[in-house]
């Protein structure tokens, strides 16, 4: 019986609809498969990108620079499971803003960031850098935030009160001279 494909470079054969998953696909070629072998294409293409490395590394950055959309969109369906629409839906509903601080989005040099829960992964809204940095140092919980938030206050209240008790001791120093 001959085979239905046969590597090039090995000759290891494809007997079977089975066998052919070890090649590599190609729906415009024979049984929708080339005649090159998974396991071959792999050390072929290692190979050409160790000897191409700079050839690779700059095509892969123009690919980048021209794709910057796609790019983006492929990012965040991996990352969050949303696409580059999504993401601009949520941008217009926040006007641009950071949905923690309100500062707009043109005040930055990066893009507002995805926020999602860690543990759900559920995405609740776009964050600049430094909101989505802070939600991240708290771990996303509530209860230390809300105690981070008592801290403040708390500190911020004896702060006041230490900045008063500086004036009027001045206002006293000054009344004497």
């Amino acid at each position: 019986m001959e085979a239905l494909r046969k590597c090039l470079h090995c000759n290891l054969e494809a007997n079977s609809e089975e066998d052919l998953a070890m090649f590599v696909s190609n729906p415009r070629g024979k049984y929708g498969r080339e005649n090159i072998c998974n396991e071959c294409s792999n050390t072929r293409s290692a190979e050409y990108k160790k000897n191409n490395s700079e050839k690779v590394r700059e095509s892969s950055r123009k690919w980048a620079r021209e794709n910057r959309d796609k790019n983006r969109s492929t990012h965040y369906k991996h990352r969050y499971g949303i696409v580059l629409d999504d993401y601009n839906r949520m941008f217009e509903e926040q006007d641009g803003y950071c949905g923690i601080c309100g500062t707009h989005q043109a005040r930055f040099k990066k893009r507002l960031a995805v926020d999602h829960c860690h543990e759900t992964g559920d995405v609740r809204g776009l964050l600049c850098d430094d909101c989505n940095k802070g939600l991240g140092n708290f771990k996303d919980n509530v209860d230390y935030l809300s105690k981070a938030l008592q801290y403040l206050r708390a500190v911020d209240s004896e702060v006041h009160k230490a900045k008063q008790e500086i004036t009027k001791e001045k206002e006293a120093i000054k009344g004497m001279m």
